[in-house]
């Protein structure tokens, strides 16, 4: 499922150019260079038709011109705002100034480039490994809605879009006493999880266009992703995020 949503949207990002990560460590310290001075001066070194990865997941890179990013940038001030809001009312708020993002796969680019300028404010080292656990976890729960729900282009546009939703949960987590502090969650996250294979046990077994044979490899086939993603909840701020991530979108 993962491979299959990320193929449809990586088709559909029209202007963007999606590769796999190939980065040589000479391109990764170049990359590090133009982040701190885009963090420090919002403006762009190098022609406006160089182009920079703009991805916040570490298996793919997201190419945007440094032209686009200064001309959008201008545009929708929101992207960069020192209050950031959650990415679907800074999306909303950009509708007001075009519709240039006011498309699916349009949509998509705004999320990835919503991600991108959050990172810079969050911290790209210092967030690094709960970003990677977060954007893995949110799209673990895509799959498994994703995988109940015979596919469709909703869960291949979350793949992308998924960036701009851990990247907020980061910014909602990082230095937040509320999270930070010790919790035992072992109570909680099981009934999650319990609550988690139960839907899926149910939506499985109601669904008469299965034969039993099929309804046993579904079950098994999506509970793989369960499966990872009680592996991924080992603290109260990724349950937390998990649910509020999971009753939001699905």
């Amino acid at each position: 499922m993962k491979k299959i949503s990320f193929l449809i949207v990586a088709a559909a990002l029209l202007s963007f150019t999606v590769r796999d990560k190939t980065s040589t460590s000479s391109e990764e310290g170049t990359k590090t260079n133009e982040v701190a001075f885009l963090q420090k001066e919002h403006t762009f070194r190098g022609g406006d038709n160089d182009t920079i990865s703009i991805s916040t997941d570490d298996s793919t890179a997201i190419k945007v011109t440094k032209g686009e990013l200064k001309r959008i940038l201008k545009k929708d001030p929101e992207l960069n705002s020192d209050l950031p809001f959650p990415p679907d009312i800074c999306w909303g708020k950009s509708l007001k100034n075009d519709i240039e993002f006011d498309c699916e796969a349009c949509r998509d680019q705004y999320y990835a480039l919503y991600a991108y300028f959050l990172r810079e404010k969050n911290g790209e080292a210092k967030y690094r490994a709960q970003r990677k656990t977060l954007i893995t976890l949110y799209r673990d729960i895509n799959d498994v809605f994703g995988m109940l729900n015979g596919g469709g282009t909703y869960y291949g546009h979350q793949y992308i879009r998924i960036l701009g939703y851990a990247e907020f949960s980061v910014y909602a987590g990082k230095d937040n006493d509320y999270y930070n502090r010790p919790h035992n969650l072992a109570g909680q996250k099981s009934l999650y999880i319990k609550s988690l294979k139960q839907y899926i046990y149910d939506e499985v077994n109601n669904n008469t266009e299965y034969s039993p044979k099929e309804k046993v490899e579904k079950q098994k086939e999506t509970l793989k992703s369960v499966k990872d993603i009680d592996r991924l909840i080992t603290t109260y701020f990724y349950l937390n995020m998990a649910q509020e991530f999971q009753y939001s979108h699905y």
